[in-house]
């Protein structure tokens, strides 16, 4: 009654290990995952009492429950036999159906011997000789874009099927490109061979079997044609060295304030062009000025983009109770109580009194955000009005008293402009629209028609400056009517 689990290398005999060999030799009741493995006729011949999982395969509903239906077959044999599972590569690395094996032996208290065989990647690595100083990375069968460091040489194993080749495609060319040149490695004529293809071409091949592995080779900054945020965050350190760019070095979390705020409005802007091409331009402004910010972070001993991200990951996770853990939430509005109620155990809050109700709202916002923010708070009290009708009427008293004040002395003109403003947010707002979206869209309406009256006017043979305010209304008509319903 024991259990061993062997790796079968990339497939040619010769590459088994001595204790391998012995192992197949020795067994009573010896599984192996496929008959498709390039080494199955060699099994067949070491040992009679071998068993093929192709029917599993072929009967399971998901890859859960084909790895528990094999880990269970395994241990039971196990149970009154010397049972081997000979695994393809090394054996347990990258082996869903093995580490499977290896949980449900430690739950029965039973000791696994593992015999490790040649991993696929280092096979797959000495196949086509690239160059790994820089590191590796592998992945088993499939590979996620967000994942890569162009700078490590990426392998990916057990491409059996066009179908997986076809995925690691899609997701390979997120991180190079179409055209990008990689090495196919496959077993051939007994032994590991590669040959350079272009990556868009790596399920387009004759045929597959779990021999066929890519190799992408590590490449520097200067020699990548697509990037991904560990690239920027070197790029950033690269600026900011002591033999780097003067005006990068001179910046400082301060001093990068007003280019952070300009960046988030140009996103803005750009979201309302509805062009996405200039939208994924301005987010790439706003990501080099977070990771500015994390570099200098970084130089100062203040946190690491390590930091931001492990704070922002835990903050989402514990904040969303109703995805990672045991709360409910169908509705939106839930979702924003349990936020709230998280965010005030965060504080250490536990009644509303500790802590005044608009401390921090909105701080640092600008002002129409902060106004909207303040009076959707107030409303959680109770402390609002029931729709945009009464508000209406307080904007048209607010209204009055400007115009009172100016007619008077004009000394607190600020103080009741302020009010009025307020006033016109709050309407906004019991109308289901946001202020400040409301006003930019305002703002580009205006500089629009200006823009369309200066041209109108230069058909006209005059300027928009030497017109009287009479004619530059006629004009401001006509845009109007002619950008009816647009």
């Amino acid at each position: 009654m024991s259990l061993t689990i062997v790796g079968l290398g990339p497939g040619p005999e010769e590459d088994l290990t001595m204790r391998a060999q012995a192992a197949i030799r020795g067994a009573e009741r010896l599984f192996v995952q496929t008959e498709r493995h390039p080494l199955y006729a060699y099994l067949c011949e070491q040992n009679a009492q071998i068993e093929t999982m192709d029917s599993v395969y072929e009967q399971a509903v998901d890859f859960d429950a084909l790895n528990e239906t094999i880990a269970r077959r395994v241990l039971d044999a196990a149970q009154s036999t010397h049972a081997v599972w000979a695994a393809a590569g090394h054996g347990l690395q990258g082996q869903a159906a093995s580490q499977a094996i290896v949980q449900l032996a430690q739950q029965q208290g039973m000791a696994v011997d593992i015999v490790p065989g040649l991993s696929a990647d280092a096979a797959a690595l000495a196949a086509c000789g690239a160059d790994a100083s820089a590191g590796v990375s592998v992945h088993v069968g499939e590979v996620d874009a967000l994942r890569i460091e162009g700078a490590r040489t990426q392998i990916i194993t057990e491409l059996d099927t066009p179908l997986r080749a076809g995925q690691a495609k899609i997701a390979l060319m997120q991180a190079y490109g179409d055209e990008q040149p990689v090495y196919w490695v496959r077993l051939r004529q007994g032994r590991m061979r590669a040959i350079q293809l272009p990556l868009c071409e790596i399920d387009r091949q004759a045929d597959y079997d779990v021999t066929c592995s890519v190799v992408i080779p590590g490449r520097s900054l200067l020699q990548r044609e697509r990037f991904q945020v560990a690239d920027l965050l070197e790029i950033c350190c690269i600026l900011r060295a002591p033999d780097g760019c003067p005006w990068d070095r001179e910046q400082t979390h301060f001093s990068l304030k007003s280019s952070l705020l300009e960046e988030c409005y140009e996103v803005l802007a750009a979201i309302d062009e509805g062009d996405s091409d200039h939208v994924c331009e301005e987010l790439g402004d706003v990501l080099l000025n977070l990771a500015l910010h994390a570099t200098i972070g970084t130089e100062q001993g203040e946190y690491t983009i390590h930091d931001i991200a492990t704070g922002i990951c835990t903050k989402m996770i514990r904040r969303h109770p109703h995805i990672f853990a045991d709360t409910h939430a169908q509705t939106s509005e839930q979702v924003l109580q349990n936020w709230e109620a998280i965010k005030a155990q965060e504080r250490g809050e536990t009644t509303q009194a500790c802590k005044p109700l608009l401390k921090g709202v909105g701080e640092g916002m600008p002002a129409l955000i902060r106004a909207q923010k303040l009076q959707q708070k107030a409303r959680k009290v109770g402390f609002d009005w029931a729709d945009y009708r009464p508000a209406m009427e307080k904007v048209k008293e607010e209204l009055g008293e400007l115009a009172q004040e100016m007619d008077q002395c004009g000394a607190h003109a600020e103080e009741e402009a302020g009010d009025l403003l307020f006033a016109a947010v709050n309407v906004a707002r019991l109308c289901g629209v946001h202020a400040e979206t409301a006003l930019m869209s305002a703002c580009e309406k205006f500089q629009s028609r200006v823009h369309a009256m200066e041209r109108l006017a230069r058909l006209q043979g005059n300027e928009l400056k030497n017109l009287s305010l009479q004619q530059q209304d006629v004009l401001w008509e006509k845009i109007k009517e002619e950008n009816k319903g647009k």
